[in-house]
């Protein structure tokens, strides 16, 4: 009954010029056990991505970065990792698939002048850094 109401609810809220930013504000306040159901009623969070970057939703793509960084956003369980070394890949690919979508976010915030945008994308993107090994 749930699933089926997040759906619905989905649908509901899909039509709203909102939409992104909603769906995006009710994930990060959202238990990660329960992610796969929102992207099973939503989509793919990198398709979310691409959608904000096309309609111009930059803020909205930034937040989502921070959904992006986390294993369960490329469809991972959350005891997926058998071992400590899968989850240690599981963790590396997230971050790189955010790195990468942040990478392809700053071009167009600076092309937008939105300079203090700008400035969180470079903090975030320095922080994956430190996290990350070199791709």
């Amino acid at each position: 009954h749930r699933r089926r109401a997040l759906r619905a609810f989905v649908q509901f809220v899909r039509v709203y010029h909102e939409y992104y930013d909603i769906l995006v504000g009710c994930l990060r306040k959202t238990d990660l056990s329960k992610w796969p159901a929102v992207f099973e009623a939503a989509g793919n969070p990198l398709v979310i991505f691409d959608e904000c970057l096309e309609t111009g939703r930059f803020a909205t793509a930034a937040h989502l970065l921070r959904v992006l960084q986390l294993p369960v956003s490329l469809g991972y369980g959350l005891d997926d990792a058998a071992t400590p070394e899968a989850q240690t890949l599981q963790e590396q690919a997230a971050l790189t698939s955010a790195k990468r979508a942040a990478r392809r976010l700053l071009p167009l915030v600076l092309r937008a002048h939105q300079f203090t945008l700008s400035q969180e994308l470079l903090r975030f993107m320095e922080m994956m850094d430190g996290e990350i090994s070199p791709e």
